[in-house]
């Protein structure tokens, strides 16, 4: 009987830790008259006045079922209800509303909820999982902020934004994916210092990226960032990578503006890849990778100030054809460098000390033929051991790809010319041939990259 008794004793124990209710705006510090309970699960609808009961009054929770909660709009012009807010929009958790609840490991978002709000939940050392529904549009200011147990979370194709500290400091975040069933929102924008200092954050899939804040990445662990599958980004804030476990980048080719500090001492990081759409790359860009070795810029008009200072690693670089502007010390501390390729037969503007610390007379630096004599009288430019060069398929080398070009190859393959020139293999595949006729026209009518693949003339 005593048995029996303890047992009764337990289960009702147990179940005073659970409340079910049905609820009604306003109405849940009613229906919720023991405020030691564990366990929440509401259906019916809730306003900001619910959400402030519960960030109020219910600490012990541990989780939390809204996932049949329809949340209604409140407004309150005297006084705010939760936080500093007066307006609690419909379909989204208030401001604060689970902030700093000690126990809380589980929520369930409502299936139909568009956002979740400032700090709705920051401060939650045990939150492990979140469920949110296929509606779900934006995840407010530091809303996950400093959930330090958070491993993992997944949110719908809807997401369209990802607010300022949304999840920093989650130290054990380690992937973030946003789901590609359904339909896609049709832009993501991720908000300065998004995944500040999520030191465990290695994975990090969405496809509809557009923008990535200032600082949105700094302190990860994200080793490879590999972001051609977000074929919408085409802005990177400044630092946005900074002092990441970074060791290779590769950039769509919708990106056009790269900010400040974007790499800094990203210590891992030993190749980068960016587009020919590129316009800028921001000052300290690259600053401080000291293992840094292949660089593709893409077709960057302006490389800023610092933007490659102290890459101690690299060896060669080729400065893109429309490139008009190089910024202060750039360059500097690129002590391992042996070759520069500047395609142009206008040299870019140089800010100060570009390659300060360099040995420039033991670097090649190769450029078109006709614009030798300018390099060689330029300042910084003639520091170089400077050298004549042609590019592949400029048959003719007159520093043009065009249809004289395939001409003069015509007339060498018509003669079975043994003494072609080397530029005249515009494949590389050894054999001066119809192929490199098609190559060619491949190159005039850009339906190939052009390459910037110099020789010296006498090769």
């Amino acid at each position: 009987m005593r048995k029996l008794y303890i047992l009764l004793v337990a289960i009702a124990a147990t179940l005073c830790c659970k409340a079910q209710v049905e609820c009604q705006p306003g109405m849940l510090s009613q229906l919720v008259t023991d405020h030691n309970i564990t366990s929440l699960t509401v259906s019916g609808a809730m306003d900001a006045r619910d959400f402030k009961f519960v960030a109020q009054k219910l600490d012990k929770l541990v989780s939390v079922d809204l996932s049949n909660v329809e949340i209604k709009a409140y407004d309150n012009l005297s006084s705010p209800v939760l936080g500093t807010e007066y307006d609690n929009p419909a379909g989204t958790v208030p401001t604060m509303a689970f902030a700093g609840k000690q126990a809380l490991t589980t929520v369930l978002l409502p299936k139909g909820g568009t956002g979740v709000g400032t700090a709705a939940f920051a401060a939650c050392p045990k939150l492990t999982t979140v469920v949110a529904g296929d509606a779900l549009t934006s995840i407010g200011d530091y809303a996950f902020s400093g959930c330090n147990a958070l491993v993992s979370i997944t949110l719908p194709a809807s997401l369209s934004y990802v607010g300022q500290g949304a999840f920093s400091r989650c130290s054990a975040l380690t992937t973030f994916t946003v789901s590609n069933a359904g339909t896609p929102a049709s832009s993501l924008d991720i908000a300065d210092e998004a995944f500040l200092d999520c030191r465990a954050l290695s994975k990090f899939t969405a496809s509809n990226v557009t923008t990535i804040g200032n600082s949105a990445f700094a302190g990860t662990a994200m080793t490879d960032v590999n972001l051609m599958h977000c074929s919408k980004l085409h802005s990177i804030g400044d630092y946005a990578f900074a002092l990441s476990g970074t060791s290779r980048a590769i950039m769509p080719t919708s990106l056009k503006k790269l900010g400040k500090g974007i790499f800094i001492y990203s210590d891992a990081l030993d190749q980068v890849t960016l587009p020919k759409e590129v316009e800028t790359v921001g000052d300290y860009a690259f600053a401080g990778n000291s293992k840094l070795v292949a660089v593709d810029l893409g077709g960057a008009k302006e490389i800023g100030a610092y933007a490659f200072y102290d890459a101690r690693s690299l060896q060669d670089i080729t400065i893109p054809q429309r490139t008009t502007y190089i910024g202060t010390r750039a360059m500097a501390g690129t002590t391992s460098l042996m070759r520069v390729m500047s395609p142009s037969k206008e040299m870019a503007m140089l800010g100060d000390d570009v390659w300060e610390g360099v040995n420039q007379h033991d670097v090649l630096l190769y450029v078109p033929i006709s614009a030798i004599d300018d390099y060689k009288s330029a300042q910084q430019w003639r520091e170089f051991s400077v050298l004549g060069c042609v590019r592949l398929g400029d048959v003719n080398a007159d520093d043009v790809i065009d249809i004289s070009d395939v001409n003069e190859l015509l007339n060498i393959i018509l003669t079975s010319d043994e003494g072609y020139p080397f530029q005249a293999d515009a494949n590389q595949d050894g054999v001066v041939d119809i192929a490199d006729v098609n190559t060619i026209i491949n190159f005039i009518l850009s339906v190939k990259e052009p390459q910037y693949i110099f020789v010296t003339p006498n090769e």
